[in-house]
């Protein structure tokens, strides 16, 4: 088993970005948030070829 499943990455995620975003003006929280995820988006390779086949597949 794994030490670490996607959705405790997500949730540990959200509340990184929600402390983060605390401390932010209002005007600038959404482009913030967007920023933030989707560095770790990035960082969890969401965006790889292999990812984006599988989500396209299901959608048939």
């Amino acid at each position: 088993m794994k030490a670490h499943t996607f959705d405790q990455k997500l949730q540990k995620a959200q509340q990184r970005i929600s402390s983060r975003l605390s401390h932010a003006q209002p005007e600038r929280v959404n482009g913030l948030r967007a920023h933030l995820w989707m560095q770790w988006m990035k960082q969890q390779n969401l965006f790889s070829a292999s990812s984006a086949s599988r989500h396209q597949g299901g959608q048939a």
